[in-house]
């Protein structure tokens, strides 16, 4: 019986190290999985921070294009007007739009080119010479269209207004263009982070289902662990009993679990058990 016993024990102590051994790398899987899982979620709440961003972006800037239409309308409604008066002043021909160029159209024209001269575009030489040129004409001209909407008469008042009311018209549809595309591409931003966000969800629920596997097997193969490590004290103690009695000594009181002092009561009968049925004794719960 005493043979028995020691080939048990040793068997046991065998499972002991296996099921030790695989409980550490499923506890290793786990702190994986889990590390990989709060990385998601992680990037998750990065985004949908970013998505509250870009909607604050995008309301504020349909709040602007609203702002923005609406002094475009009034600039449409001053050009109506000043068209009206020059109309008055001038006959049918007024309400048609002006021949010529416009002093907004040709301080455009005149910024762009200096822009290019500061840039170096013209790169020197006869070209740079033109577009000094050109440029020193383009000032001329406008210089010369102030002066005559300059004039202090009803005509010349009339045809300031109307330039004026023509350049905050153009500002405000400009306005206008600027908040739509500021409005719309907050917008488009935030479509593109959601479905970044559902494939990350996708992800997440990867990981997270991986983490409660690798979880559920270390909590099992620790389970085994601590069964196998008290049938080892089970038989551990019946020697140390066996000894005390040996030695006319009272053996100390262990408490030992049912299954394992079933387990220790076959052993002494002189049954012979399996390894599975050493181990079977708490399988899951079952």
């Amino acid at each position: 019986m005493e043979e028995e016993f020691r080939q048990s024990r040793s068997r046991i102590q065998k499972l002991v190290s296996e099921h030790r051994t695989r409980r550490d790398e499923w506890n290793s899987c786990t702190v994986e999985n889990r590390t990989r899982r709060d990385k998601i979620g992680g990037k998750k709440r990065e985004m949908f921070d970013e998505i509250q961003r870009q909607r604050e972006i995008r309301d504020e800037g349909n709040e602007s294009v609203k702002s923005a239409k609406k002094t475009r309308d009034e600039g449409n409604s001053a050009v109506a007007t000043a068209k009206e008066r020059l109309q008055e002043l001038q006959g049918d021909e007024a309400g048609q739009k002006p021949k010529g160029p416009t002093i907004h159209g040709l301080r455009r024209k005149l910024d762009e080119m200096e822009r290019d001269y500061e840039t170096g575009r013209f790169g020197g030489g006869k070209k740079e010479k033109e577009a000094i040129g050109a440029m020193r004409e383009l000032d001329r001209q406008i210089k010369k269209l102030a002066s005559m909407q300059a004039d202090d008469t009803d005509l010349g008042r009339a045809l300031q207004a109307r330039q004026e009311a023509v350049d905050e018209q153009e500002v405000a549809h400009q306005k206008v263009v600027e908040e739509v595309e500021r409005a719309q591409t907050a917008h488009e931003l935030m479509v593109e982070l959601r479905n970044k966000i559902n494939r990350l969800t996708e992800l997440h629920e990867e990981a997270h289902q991986a983490f409660v596997g690798s979880k559920m097997h270390a909590d099992s193969e620790h389970r085994r662990y601590i069964i196998a490590m008290r049938i080892v004290y089970g038989i551990r103690y019946f020697f140390e009993a066996k000894e005390a009695r040996t030695a006319g000594r009272e053996p100390t009181r262990v408490e030992a679990r049912v299954e394992v002092q079933d387990l220790m009561s076959k052993l002494m009968s002189g049954e012979t058990l399996s390894t599975e049925e050493l181990m079977g004794i708490h399988r899951d719960g079952n």
